[in-house]
């Protein structure tokens, strides 16, 4: 489990530090992985890049694609129940009017 926050690593460390927890502090800045039962967690660990390192952003386009792929079936999903609630909407109208007809016809037959 991660627990990500905007606190300083002091608080972090104060609050949650003796939990095997990942902790994320400084909204994402540092990051320290939980320790082993019993001894004490590892340091935590700057996540900027270094001069003169490249960035990983490889991760980035499957990302992009998943959203995509989702934004698509939502869009799929809602175009669906639009259509099937319009459907059913028009067959309940349609049989109201038919049986709202038919007892109207009942009535104005003169009765014996």
């Amino acid at each position: 489990m991660v627990v990500c926050s905007g606190r300083e690593r002091a608080l972090m460390n104060e609050w949650l530090g003796d939990l095997p927890l990942w902790l994320v502090a400084e909204n994402g800045l540092y990051i320290r992985a939980p320790g082993a039962p019993g001894e004490q967690p590892p340091p935590w660990e700057m996540t900027m890049l270094k001069v003169g390192e490249e960035l990983d952003d490889t991760w980035m386009e499957q990302v992009k694609l998943t959203r995509t792929q989702t934004q698509t079936q939502t869009q799929t999903q809602t175009r669906t129940r639009t259509r099937t609630r319009t459907r059913t909407r028009t067959r309940t109208r349609t049989r109201t009017r038919s049986s709202q007809s038919s007892s109207t016809l009942r009535r104005a037959r003169p009765t014996r």
